[in-house]
C-alpha cells in the first residue's frame, strides 16, 4: 500500500508527523528494536492556507475551513492498513464541523489506515494554532495512542475585546495563554497585585479593559504608560471577573492620556449585564450620596455604599482605603459627592443592606472630590 499523498492541485501547506509511544516520545533512530510495534504515528496532511506569523489568516469572525487527510504509520514510518478511530481536536482555537458549528472534537475512522477529505474548521482562533489527530485505543491497545499534528496555522493575536466580550459572562478564551499585540493599551491603574489596562481604540470604551494579576505590584509600570505587548492566561476570578494571570508585558517609551470614564446610571446598575462591557475600565458615578457602611462588611472588605441620583437611585460600593488619606467612610453618612471615579470591578452580590454586583476602586484623592454636606 502506498503512502498517503496530497493531489497535485492540493493547497497543502505541510506534513507533520508526531510519534508518541506508550512510555513517551522518542527520536528517530536507524534501528527499530524496542519500539512499539504496529500503529505508532499518524501522517497529517492539511489542505488549505495556513498563513504565516507575519501574514496571519483573517477570519472575519467566521470559521476557517480545512480538508484533512490522515495515514496510519508503523514503527518504520511505513503505511499501516489498520481500521481505527481517531479523535480530531484543536489547540489555540475552537474546532467546528463542516457545518461551522463549534464542537469539542470530531471522530474519524481510518479504513485500511487512511482517511481522506475530513472537513473541519477553526473559529475564535488566535495566534499559532494546531489541529491534532489522536488514536482512540481499543482493548489492550488503549495505552500508547498514536498522534498526528497539523503544521502551525497562524491567526492574528487577540485584542482585549476578544478576551472580554461574551454573551454568557465567561470569556471565550478562558484558560488559554494569549498574547495581545494590537490596540493602544494604556495602564490606568497600578495596584499592589497587578494593573488595569485599557485599549484606547475601542469605541466608547466597551469591552476595552482588563485587570492583569501579577501577585505583586509591577515595578516597571506606571499609570499612563503604553504597552506594546501583553500576554497571560485568561482566568475567571471567583467565576465572575475576567483577568490575565501569570503575565508578561513590554512597555512602550511613550505615554498616553487616560480614557474618559464611562458615567454609570441607575438603570445600568439595575441591569444584569449592562456594565459587563465596562469591567476593568475607568467609570464615574455623579451626584451620589454616601451611606454609613455595615461595619462587618467594611472591616472585612473596606467597601462603603453610595446611592446614585442624589441618594434615590441604585447602589454601588466604593473602595478608597489605602488610596485616599484622611478619609473615613464610616463618618460620611449622608454626605454628597459631586462625582467618584475609579476602575470598575465585579464582586459576588451581597446579602446585606446594600447588595450590589459592582465595586468602584478609587485610585487617589483626585478621584474623590468632596463638597460640603
Amino acid at each position: 500500500m502506498s503512502a498517503l499523498n496530497a493531489s497535485p492541485n492540493s493547497r497543502a501547506r505541510g506534513l507533520a508527523v508526531a510519534l508518541v509511544l506508550a512510555m513517551g516520545a522518542v527520536s528517530c533512530v536507524s534501528e527499530t528494536a524496542g519500539l512499539r510495534k504496529g500503529l505508532t504515528s499518524i501522517a497529517f496532511v492539511l489542505d488549505g492556507e495556513t498563513g504565516t506569523e507575519a501574514r496571519p489568516l483573517e477570519t472575519g469572525g467566521k470559521p476557517r475551513f480545512f480538508s484533512i487527510s490522515l495515514q496510519a504509520l508503523d514503527e518504520r514510518k511505513q503505511p499501516l492498513p489498520v481500521n481505527r478511530k481517531v479523535l480530531i481536536t484543536a489547540r489555540g482555537g475552537v474546532l467546528t464541523g463542516s457545518d461551522g458549528k463549534a464542537v469539542e472534537s470530531l471522530t474519524v475512522e481510518l479504513k485500511d489506515g487512511v482517511a481522506r477529505g475530513v472537513q473541519a474548521g477553526l473559529v475564535q482562533a488566535f495566534g499559532k494554532c494546531f489541529i491534532w489527530a489522536e488514536e482512540l485505543g481499543e482493548g489492550q491497545d488503549a495505552a500508547g495512542y498514536a498522534v498526528g499534528v497539523s503544521p502551525p496555522i497562524y491567526f492574528p493575536n487577540p485584542r482585549i475585546r476578544d478576551v472580554q466580550e461574551s454573551v454568557s459572562g465567561e470569556s471565550p478564551l478562558l484558560d488559554r495563554r494569549i498574547s495581545i499585540t494590537s490596540g493602544t493599551m494604556v495602564v490606568t491603574r497600578v495596584t499592589v497585585d497587578g494593573m488595569f489596562v485599557t485599549d484606547l481604540e475601542e469605541p466608547e470604551g466597551r469591552w476595552a479593559s482588563i485587570f492583569v494579576f501579577n501577585f505583586n505590584s509591577p515595578e516597571d509600570v506606571e499609570r499612563g504608560m503604553l504597552l506594546r505587548r501583553l500576554e497571560g492566561t485568561v482566568f475567571e476570578f471567583g467565576g465572575i471577573s475576567t483577568q490575565l494571570t501569570n503575565p508578561a508585558w513590554e512597555v512602550s517609551e511613550t505615554r498616553a492620556p487616560e480614557p474618559p470614564p464611562h458615567v454609570i446610571t441607575s438603570p445600568e446598575l439595575a441591569s444584569r449585564d449592562a456594565l459587563e462591557a465596562f469591567e476593568g475600565g475607568l467609570v464615574r458615578v455623579e451626584n451620589v450620596r454616601g451611606f454609613a457602611p455595615e461595619m462587618e462588611d467594611y472591616n472585612r472588605y473596606k467597601q462603603w455604599p453610595v446611592k446614585l441620583d442624589g441618594g434615590q437611585g441604585e447602589t454601588i460600593k466604593i473602595i478608597s482605603d489605602g488610596t485616599v488619606r484622611n478619609f473615613d467612610p464610616s463618618t460620611q453618612a449622608e454626605r454628597k459627592f459631586v462625582s467618584i471615579t475609579g476602575n470598575l470591578r465585579q464582586i459576588p452580590r451581597g446579602q446585606g443592606r446594600y447588595p450590589t454586583r459592582w465595586v468602584l476602586l478609587v485610585r487617589d484623592s483626585g478621584d474623590l472630590p468632596l463638597q460640603e454636606r
